[in-house]
């Protein structure tokens, strides 16, 4: 950085986790933040009337907390998912679950990776990044956050951004960096700008509901204890359909259903008229028992989302990152993952900067380069929620007996290839969890960065 120059002042939209994440590596970077957001507090009310969702922080995203010095937090209140067990939808077992297998992550690829699995409440980690981006360990607090700003328009052509809030007061600063969602206003304006709108992103027929069932709820019926046992999460495969518990630290269960019923296009801030009790079909008893104690409902539809040709504002000065730039199904697998590694990548890249000249190429950087590792992440989902639903049909057959082959072997149930690339899905896991987008800022710079210094047209890596 230039110590003749002032640090940047960056607008955040959206006090999401990728906009916290974002928010706190730019700030260890030695730039100023006002994050934007709209609702009056952080997260969703906790009085039990909107559904908590459940944060998959996997080891490429565990790193980034630990060096932010999140660790111990974040495994005291999280727990140490060590795999899932896999299991049939339909129960047509006569006792009990229909158990195909049990996959566990290989210690060696854990180590490798620098850090755990862990399960924990959204609401929880917000929180966590929210005073360490207000309250930094070094003291010197360069983040801001304002609750209640909803966020009007963006000006994505002006060479000083700015955002107008719903109550007419204008924010401006020397880049404008959207983290509110696929639905939010910095999307909306990228898109808007290549002639394309919100009713582009296209439904799939499938829907994830999602809900919560507390521990004092499930504690009371023991013939649920198998929720509770090793891996402490599993996976129930059916045609068209699946059904996924994961447990927190507090030990409460939450569940994820894929079901094509009840097409209800919601958001994690409102209850769905249905019950995920009531969209379940035929399914096993104890899928069902446990659907029945779970609290409010949230749904979303299974989109195939408009992709935009670019992230970065005509002007260079608008940013979208996350699910803004780059929409995740809700309950997915690597949401996470994705959200702290934009962040931590756009704090390092411009660790290196505070021209406010250089900020159309850095932000072109970081789409160039951030593109295709999402574009990866993307298809794991999809073929994760494809496996999981599987039609009933010689695939599923097939898939069947190799997992049920491979638990009798005493074998992870996904330690075979084969038509159904069960062996490169390991593959991939192994490239997720040990990706470190610290390093690969790094090269970016090492590579490209330190020999540029034109930021007037995009730079194509």
């Amino acid at each position: 950085m230039t110590a003749s120059k002032p640090a940047l002042h960056f607008i955040v939209v959206g006090a999401s986790v990728a906009g916290l994440a974002t928010a706190i590596a730019l700030q260890n970077a030695g730039h100023s933040v006002t994050v934007l957001e709209k609702a009056p507090q952080l997260g969703s009310p906790d009085d039990g009337s909107v559904i908590q969702g459940c944060a998959r922080v996997a080891p490429n995203a565990y790193k980034i907390l630990a060096e932010w010095g999140l660790e111990t937090e974040l495994r005291r209140h999280g727990v140490v998912n060590a795999g899932f067990g896999v299991y049939k939808y339909d129960g047509k077992k006569p006792e009990g679950r229909d158990l195909m297998g049990i996959n566990t992550w290989d210690p060696e690829l854990l180590v490798e990776a620098r850090g755990d699995f862990i399960f924990i409440a959204h609401k929880l980690l917000l929180k966590m990044l929210y005073n360490r981006a207000i309250s930094p360990p070094s003291g010197s607090a360069r983040v801001k956050v304002i609750f209640g700003a909803e966020v009007a328009s963006v000006d994505c052509d002006s060479e000083e951004p700015a955002v107008t809030l719903s109550s007419g007061d204008v924010y401006r600063g020397d880049a404008v960096i959207g983290a509110d969602g696929a639905t939010g206003a910095v999307r909306r304006a990228l898109m808007a700008a290549e002639g394309a709108q919100l009713s582009e992103d296209e439904y799939t027929g499938m829907m994830v509901y999602s809900a919560v069932v507390p521990y004092q709820a499930v504690s009371q019926h023991r013939d649920l204890d198998v929720f509770f046992d090793f891996p402490q999460s599993s996976v129930s495969m059916g045609s068209g359909r699946g059904f996924v518990t994961d447990n927190d630290g507090a030990q409460d269960i939450f569940i994820f259903v894929y079901t094509p019923e009840a097409p209800y296009d919601g958001s994690w801030t409102e209850t769905a008229p249905t019950k995920i009790s009531e969209v379940l079909g035929s399914c096993d008893p104890s899928l069902k028992k446990l659907a029945s104690l779970a609290g409010p409902t949230s749904a979303f539809q299974i989109k195939k989302f408009y992709e935009l040709d670019s992230w970065v504002s005509e002007s260079g000065k608008v940013l979208a990152l996350g699910e803004a730039a780059h929409p995740a199904q809700a309950c997915g697998l690597h949401t996470y993952s994705l959200a702290f590694e934009d962040g931590v990548f756009i704090g390092k890249i411009f660790s290196h900067s505070n021209d406010r000249e250089r900020v159309p190429e850095l932000f072109y950087a970081f789409e160039e380069h951030r593109k295709p590792r999402c574009a990866f992440l993307k298809n794991i989902e999809e073929v994760y929620i494809g496996l999981i639903t599987l039609a009933d049909g010689e695939a599923q057959v097939g898939r069947d007996s190799m997992m049920r082959a491979n638990h009798a072997a005493g074998l992870n149930v996904l330690a075979a290839s084969g038509e159904l690339g069960m062996q490169e899905m390991l593959d991939e896991t192994r490239r997720v969890f040990s990706y470190d987008a610290n390093d690969d800022a790094d090269e970016w710079w090492m590579s490209w960065g330190r020999y540029r210094r034109n930021s007037s047209i995009k730079v194509e890596f």
